[in-house]
């Protein structure tokens, strides 16, 4: 079976039954035409048509007594709604910084914690990377003894607290947890600023 020939690309040549008629056989546009008879023009206006009724613009309502009061009420309830907000979140701060119970009072001056995983069940603990860095892991062992697993606490009040294992500091920044290594926290005020612990 022999294969069809395809014109080459670019240039198509339509069958002569398809091609539209000449020129001359079609129909002037309509911009082109003649106008129409004199007979179907409407005679011209002897005088302008009467200007439509314009009716008085609408007065503006003082509105009585009582939606006065009800425009003054609806603004003292707003800005009483912000007061009351303002008031809620200088308390929650308050208590938030003050909160205390069993679990925080672990959290004291010079104390040693393992932190437990929630996801593997096991203690957070310092490793080496590959790359020769120190690395957070989720999967150390729930013994005391392993040096690696075990934090201590620096109380700074106001329920913040520097956890470090051999002054390699747990810190948190932009969600990211990572291990800084610092030999004195006071000696390093940039690590406040740049990462919260």
């Amino acid at each position: 079976m022999s294969q069809p020939t395809y014109p080459s690309a670019g240039y198509y040549v339509p069958p002569p039954a398809a091609q539209a008629p000449p020129p001359a056989a079609q129909a002037p546009p309509p911009y082109a035409q003649a106008p129409p008879p004199a007979a179907q023009v409407p005679p011209p206006y002897a005088q302008a048509p009467p200007p439509a009724a314009q009716a008085p613009p609408p007065s503006k309502s003082k509105g009585g007594f009582f939606s006065n009061l009800k425009k003054e009420a609806e603004k003292a309830s707003k800005q009483l709604g912000k007061e009351l907000d303002k008031a809620g979140k200088s308390i929650n701060e308050a208590v938030d910084q003050n909160y205390q119970s069993a679990l925080l009072d672990m959290f004291r001056n010079g104390n040693t914690v393992q932190l437990v995983s929630r996801i593997t069940g096991q203690s957070l603990q310092i490793v080496l990377s590959p790359q020769g860095q120190n690395v957070l892991d989720a999967r150390g062992p729930l013994d005391p003894p392993a040096f690696n697993t075990v934090w201590t606490v620096v109380n700074e009040g106001k329920n913040q607290v520097h956890l470090h294992n051999y002054h390699n500091y747990i810190a948190v920044n932009d969600g990211v947890t990572f291990i800084k290594h610092c030999v004195s926290i006071d000696s390093h005020s940039h690590f406040r600023n740049k990462a919260k612990v």
